[in-house]
Formats: structure tokens, C-alpha cells, sequence
């Protein structure tokens, strides 16, 4: 915001010239959102540092025809920096909501199951039913595939897995899951 902080640090400490960049007094999504096209999907990652600012700004974009989607990566999130998103602001403001596991760089294993018990020890307000929507059908509509997967519709091919230690209101800390088509 203000052409300081971490980055402007590191480009100090490994000699590059960042002199060109002002702060533009807006969040980073704020200033870089609007370079992207109309009627484009956009995944925003991690959204650890998201306030109701930027949640109004994406809701903004949208009636502009911009579709963001926000993926939550919680054990990544609290690999990198301990810290979780305010996931029941996002639910407040969007319901574009997505489950990732981001990478083995970040993350010990790439399990959606985990990722979601991680979601709902952190915030068990949530309902399971939206918890399973974020890793099924929103991943499909956000990635483009939904025509073909993300739900069980006549013509599509969605995989089939298999969650044990599940219920209407509770992800066991023991919940496995197998795939089985």
C-alpha cells in the first residue's frame, strides 16, 4: 500500500532496484484487480490477509463481469505463517468459495479430507454441507468443468469418494475417505 514491507525488503537485500514501484495506497488485490478482463474467472489463493474491503471490492468487480473465486488452503496457511483466513467474513460476502491444498512445498500431504477437518476444528459453525460443496461442485465451476463433474447430474462423470467418520454435523478427527469411482 505504501511501497514498503516484505518484498520491498527483499528486493534491498538481493540488490534489485525497486525504486519504480509507488504505493497506491489501495491493497494489493484492490490495485491489480481491475488489469483483468471482464467475464474472467479468477482463483484468489490463500486469502489469509482479506478484509470486508476487499471482499466489497470483489462484489464490486463482479457486477463489472469480473468472477473471482477464493480457494482456501488452511494447512498451507498455517504452514506458511500460523495463520488461518477470517472464513466466516468470506462466507458473508461470497459464496465463490473453493478448497486447495496448495502444494507439497507448503504442505505435508494433498488431501482435501484434511483440509476440510482443518476448516472445521478452526471454525465449526461451518456446515459440512457447505464444506463438501467448496470441494465438489465449486472446484468444478470454478475450474471450468462443472458440465462434467462436481455433481451428480445425468450426463456427467463425477469421481465417487467414499467419506467415513462424516455427518450432518461433524468431521471426525479420524475420517478417512477412499475413492471408489
Amino acid at each position: 500500500m505504501e511501497g514498503t514491507g516484505d518484498f520491498h525488503r527483499l528486493f534491498q537485500v538481493i540488490g534489485v532496484d525497486s525504486s519504480f514501484h509507488k504505493g497506491s495506497g489501495k491493497t494489493s488485490l484492490q490495485h491489480y484487480l481491475p488489469w483483468f478482463v471482464n467475464n474472467q474467472k479468477i482463483i484468489l489463493v490463500h486469502n489469509v490477509e482479506m478484509g470486508e474491503e476487499d471482499l466489497t471490492f470483489i462484489n464490486d468487480m463482479k457486477l463489472k463481469g469480473l468472477e473471482c473465486w477464493l480457494c482456501l488452503c488452511p494447512n498451507a496457511n498455517l504452514f506458511i505463517n500460523d495463520k488461518l483466513p477470517d472464513v466466516l467474513l468470506i462466507t458473508r460476502y461470497s459464496e465463490n468459495i473453493i478448497v486447495g491444498t496448495d502444494s507439497l512445498a507448503s504442505n505435508s500431504q494433498l488431501n482435501i479430507l484434511e483440509e476440510l477437518k482443518t476448516l472445521h476444528v478452526a471454525f465449526p459453525s461451518l456446515a459440512i454441507r457447505d464444506l463438501l460443496r467448496w470441494a465438489t461442485v465449486n472446484g468444478a465451476k470454478a475450474l471450468n468443468i462443472e458440465e462434467e463433474t462436481g455433481s451428480f447430474e445425468k450426463g456427467k462423470q463425477p469421481g465417487i469418494v467414499l467419506i467415513e467418520g462424516l455427518s450432518p454435523g461433524s468431521i471426525m478427527h479420524d475420517a478417512a475417505s477412499s475413492r471408489i469411482l
